[in-house]
C-alpha cells in the first residue's frame, strides 16, 4: 500500500472517530479526498522533509475545517472575516485607508469582503481549489466550509513576517490609486483633459501648471542665491580678518568653528590652551557684528540675513518693530525714520559722509534690533 493511501486510511479513520462524523452533511471519505488534493497521487514520490511538510498541512486544514463544520452555514462567513481581522497589521492599515479614503462609513468587514472577491477573481492559487472544489462535487454546506477553510488558510499564510492577505490588500490599494490611459475601463469613454484654458477674447492660453513650476524655480533660485551669499559672506569675513586682526590664529579658529568643532576640539586642533579658544570666539563675534556687519560690509550681511532696513524691517515681525520703537531714543526714533525714507542702499553710506556720532546711533538701533531679533 503506497503512502497517499495509508494517509488516506488513516484520515478517513480518525474522520469517522470523532464527533464530526455524526453530523449528517459530512461525508468523511469526501472530506479525506478534498484534504488529499487533486494531484494527490503525485505526492508518493516526495522526499522526506517535503512528506512531513504535506502531513502538518492537512493537519492544520482539517482542524481550520473541523471549526467551520461545527457551525452553522450561516455563522461560517462572519467567522472567517472576524479571523482575518483580527490580524493586527491587516486592520490597522485598513483603518488608515478608510481614514484617508472619501467613504469613511465603510466598515473593515467591507473591505474584507472587497479584497476576499478580488482574490478569488485574479488569484490564481484560489482559482485552482476552486476548479478542485467544483470537481469534487460536495453538498452546498461542505462547500461553503471548504471555501472558508481555503480562505483562511491561504491568506494567513507568512510572508516577510507579514500575512498573505495584507500584500494582496496593498495591491488592491495600488489598483484603485492608479490613473490615466493605462487603466481605462474597457468599453468606456476616454475624455481627454489639457492643462491649458483658452482666455475668452483672446489667442493666447493660460497653463495650470505654470504657476506651480514658477513657484518651484522660484524657491530653488532663492535657496542658490541663499547659498551664494552665504558663500560671500564667509569668504569677506576670512579677509577682513587677515587684514584687520593681528592675531594670526582667528582665521583658523574661525574655518574650525565653521566646521561645527567644539571650543574643546578646536583648542586641541591649535594647540592652544582652552581660555584662548575662548577668547578667539569673542573677539572674532564682535568683529563680526559691530566692524563687519555694521560698518564694512552691511549690505552683503543684511542680503544674506535679510535683515534690510527697508525690504525686511531689520529681520523683525511686526511686534518686535513695535518693540523696538519702544526701546529707541526720540533721536534714534528720527534717525531710523529718516534712514527708511532714505533711497540709499546701505545706511553705512549715507552716515559716512554726515557724522560719526549718527553711524554710532546707527549701531545701537541695529545692535538693539538684532537682539530682538535673536
Amino acid at each position: 500500500m503506497g503512502n497517499i493511501a495509508t494517509l488516506r486510511d488513516q484520515w478517513r479513520h480518525h474522520c469517522q472517530q470523532t464527533e464530526l462524523s455524526k453530523l449528517p452533511q459530512v461525508d468523511c471519505t469526501l472530506v479525506v479526498d478534498w484534504l488529499l488534493g487533486e494531484d494527490a497521487a503525485q505526492k508518493e514520490a516526495l522526499p522526506a522533509e517535503q512528506w512531513l511538510l504535506f502531513e502538518k498541512g492537512i493537519t492544520y486544514r482539517y482542524r481550520v475545517l473541523s471549526k467551520y463544520l461545527a457551525m452553522k452555514p450561516s455563522q461560517r462567513f462572519g467567522r472567517l472575516l472576524r479571523r482575518l481581522s483580527h490580524v493586527v497589521t491587516l486592520r490597522q492599515q485598513i483603518q488608515t485607508w478608510i481614514s484617508l479614503s472619501r467613504d469613511r462609513r465603510r466598515t473593515v468587514y467591507d473591505v474584507l469582503e472587497e479584497v476576499l472577491q478580488e482574490m478569488l477573481q485574479r488569484d490564481r492559487y484560489l482559482r485552482q481549489e476552486l476548479a478542485w472544489l467544483r470537481t469534487c462535487r460536495p453538498p452546498r454546506s461542505l462547500q461553503e466550509a471548504f471555501l472558508c477553510t481555503v480562505l483562511e488558510e491561504y491568506c494567513l499564510r507568512p510572508i516577510q513576517n507579514q500575512p498573505l492577505i495584507s500584500y494582496r490588500f496593498v495591491n488592491l490599494m495600488r489598483r484603485y490609486q492608479r490613473s490615466g490611459m493605462t487603466n481605462v475601463p474597457a468599453n468606456q469613454s476616454l475624455k481627454l483633459l489639457s492643462t491649458e484654458l483658452e482666455l475668452k477674447n483672446s489667442e493666447q492660453t493660460l497653463n495650470l501648471l505654470d504657476n506651480e513650476a514658477i513657484a518651484r524655480h522660484q524657491t530653488k533660485d532663492e535657496l542658490w542665491q541663499q547659498d551664494f551669499l552665504r558663500q560671500a559672506v564667509m569668504n569677506n569675513f576670512l579677509t577682513y580678518l587677515k587684514e584687520n586682526l593681528k592675531d594670526p590664529l582667528a582665521v583658523p579658529w574661525l574655518e574650525l568653528y565653521l566646521q561645527g568643532k567644539t571650543q574643546e576640539a578646536i583648542a586641541q586642533a591649535l594647540d592652544i590652551p582652552i581660555k584662548k579658544s575662548y577668547r578667539l570666539r569673542d573677539k572674532v563675534k564682535y568683529h563680526a557684528i559691530h566692524n563687519f556687519a555694521i560698518k564694512t560690509q552691511p549690505a552683503l550681511v543684511a542680503a544674506w540675513l535679510q535683515t534690510s532696513l527697508t525690504e525686511h524691517q531689520l529681520g523683525l515681525t511686526s511686534e518686535q518693530w513695535e518693540t523696538l520703537q519702544t526701546q529707541l531714543t526720540p533721536e534714534q526714533q528720527q534717525l531710523l525714520g529718516e534712514l527708511q525714507k532714505s533711497t540709499t542702499d546701505s545706511p553705512v553710506v549715507k552716515l559716512d559722509n554726515e557724522s560719526p556720532s549718527l553711524l554710532q546711533q546707527w549701531s545701537k538701533i541695529y545692535l538693539t534690533a538684532q537682539k530682538l531679533r535673536g
